[in-house]
């Protein structure tokens, strides 16, 4: 994620050993970065692994249910967690909620999950993929600017809230 251009602040959604939170905050000193994990266990890990870090706050909390206000960041990194969330679309609906308008969505997950995948790509891609997943998909409820690349068995892709 380029931060140059943008203010924050950042959510680091389950964010696990906190190694994304640790980058975002190097790349945005400047910047609240807010790691959320639903595990302790790896809070913990986080929280030794960015103490040097003052813009750094670490939140336990399920992705489901973001304990955040409408529009709260500039930002939503999610690195490698959809596959193991028990419902996807939801935490998507949720992510969009807490981004402010023009913020951006970065996240990845494996492109083994062919169901996740064509799910992810009818509620991000714009225009949608396919006109009868349209008509389950509010228009408003949708991400803009869908961008993807795959990497061996990763799909890392990228929207943008309108």
């Amino acid at each position: 994620m380029n931060l140059d251009d943008r203010s924050g602040p950042w959510l680091d959604l389950s964010c696990g050993p906190g190694a994304f939170a640790r980058a975002l905050a190097a790349a945005a000193p400047g910047a609240l970065v807010v790691g959320l994990d639903l595990s302790r266990a790896m809070l913990d890990i986080a929280a030794h692994r960015t103490s040097g870090y003052s813009n750094v706050v670490l939140v336990r909390a399920d992705a489901h249910a973001l304990p955040f206000g409408d529009g709260a960041f500039a930002g939503v990194n999610n690195a490698g967690a959809l596959h193991a969330y028990d419902d996807p679309e939801l935490v998507f609906r949720e992510i969009r909620r807490v981004l402010a308008p023009g913020g951006h969505y970065v996240g990845s997950t494996f492109a083994e999950a062919p169901s996740l995948l064509g799910r992810l790509t009818a509620r991000l891609a714009d225009p949608p993929i396919r006109a009868e997943r349209a008509a389950r998909v509010a228009p408003a409820d949708r991400l803009r600017d869908y961008e993807d690349v795959r990497l061996g068995g990763a799909l890392v892709f990228r929207v943008r809230r309108p």
